[in-house]
């Protein structure tokens, strides 16, 4: 699994390049509609499938509503394939990949450094807080980030991450989900478990100057901000066969689903 495709050489794409090569793998192939993004030394393709019989292994950074047709097209070419989160939002595509072998979703807040000890103050805490602030421009709206048809809306788009990690500390089941506010720029609302009650908030601004992200688990307050790539243990693990399965996806698609409808 040396030779690696890239498809969708945008913001993200710089993790995967760096991770890649910290496995010990080499991307010998890079796809994008936007030929500007050609890397010097490195074959490009302006349709990825041209690229699909030259590598071992893809990883897709495009945007979400193009995952599961990239998904599929590199299964029948046997490739291995880890994709951007999320594989998909819809659940009828879902069911497309279910039996796609090799295939994992990248959502490296599972691996932050302080994760062992968030996962004991989870199991006695009383009360939890996730608070998400991101600075985005009002150009971020205009492009395919900004479009719920094409990302799933702010709940999956940016929101997922965050879902998926409250989802493995307390339970992506199990809760009832009370929606305070839902808009195109915000959200908020609170997970109510059994033994405790989960405040979530995301707030993308023009306003703040740079990232806020926290989650408070009682008295215990955990910095969401990644100062390190994670996405390295995401492929560390990848090589070994293990990651976010399709079957995890869905339960934090469906976490999602049930949180949007509170």
């Amino acid at each position: 699994m040396n030779r690696w495709l890239i498809i969708g050489n945008g913001f993200i794409a710089p993790k995967h390049f760096e991770s890649i090569k910290h496995v010990g793998g080499e991307v010998v192939a890079v796809s994008d509609i936007d030929d500007s993004r050609m890397v010097e030394g490195i074959a490009f393709f302006a349709n990825y499938k041209n690229a699909l019989d030259r590598v071992d292994a893809v990883s897709i950074c495009t945007p979400n509503d193009l995952h599961a047709e990239m998904i599929l097209e590199a299964a029948r070419r046997g490739l291995k394939i880890l994709c951007e989160k999320p594989i998909t939002f819809k659940m009828e595509e879902v069911e497309l990949m279910r039996n796609v072998p090799n295939l994992f979703g990248v959502f490296q807040l599972r691996y932050l450094p302080e994760i062992n000890e968030m996962r004991k103050k989870a199991k006695r805490a009383k009360k939890a807080v996730m608070k998400i602030e991101m600075k985005r421009s009002g150009s971020y709206h205009l492009t395919w980030k900004g479009d719920p048809k094409r990302t799933g809306g702010l709940l999956v788009n940016i929101g997922a991450h965050y879902f998926d990690l409250l989802g493995h500390l307390f339970g992506y089941e199990g809760f009832t989900p009370v929606l305070h506010k839902k808009e195109e720029t915000g959200a908020a609302g609170t997970l109510i478990y059994r033994d405790i009650d989960v405040d979530w908030s995301i707030e993308l601004t023009e306003e703040k100057p740079e990232y806020q992200r926290s989650l408070m688990i009682d008295d215990i307050k955990f910095d969401l901000v990644q100062k390190e790539n994670l996405h390295k243990k995401v492929y560390e693990n990848f090589v070994w066969g293990q990651g976010t399965t399709v079957k995890e996806e869905e339960k934090i698609l469906k976490m999602i689903y049930a949180i949007s409808m509170g």
